[in-house]
């Protein structure tokens, strides 16, 4: 009798929304300490890799039209926040320029441009499908870095959820 070929197995991609996320965290704040710090450390290595990419971002923000040296010193201030979500800080009130000026007082000039101040770039046109406009360096790269990074997060849920499960 012949022997029926093995189906390949499938692949299944979870899409998830952001209304899913709070559900998960709920759930993990339900797990041991363990868990949490296991997606914070998750959380804390893709919020560096975020840094790395808009650092490297700024020192190209030229090639759009923007000012690389505003946009490298404002770089210089991102700080990793410890989350159980990819975060980070940009700006606050560390002297950045010549001038002293902080760099909160130059993030929104630097990375969406002016029409008003000449000491920025020319202003970015609207970024198709959102309200806002385009940015230089902080924003087109977190748009482009986004779903990478939010399948990388889950992904590294799902690796806590199943070493968390043979714990139990």
């Amino acid at each position: 009798m012949a022997t029926k070929p093995k189906e390949p197995k499938q692949i299944v991609k979870i899409k998830i929304k952001d209304s899913d996320i709070l559900d998960i965290l709920r759930t993990f704040k339900k797990m041991d300490k363990i868990a949490s710090e296991d997606l914070r450390k998750v959380a804390g290595e893709l919020s560096q890799e975020i840094a790395t990419a808009i650092q490297g971002a700024a020192a190209n923000a030229e090639a759009l039209g923007g000012n690389a040296r505003q946009a490298t010193a404002i770089a210089s201030t991102i700080k990793v926040n410890r989350d159980r979500v990819p975060s980070i800080s940009i700006g606050g009130s560390k002297a950045v320029t010549s001038s002293g000026a902080p760099a909160g007082a130059i993030l929104f000039g630097a990375e969406f441009g002016s029409r008003k101040y000449k000491q920025f770039p020319r202003r970015r046109p609207k970024d198709p499908g959102t309200k806002g406009n385009q940015g230089y360096f902080i924003f087109p790269t977190l748009k482009y870095m986004q779903p990478r990074i939010k399948q990388k997060w889950v992904d590294g849920v799902d690796k806590i959820r199943e070493e968390w499960r043979g714990r139990v």
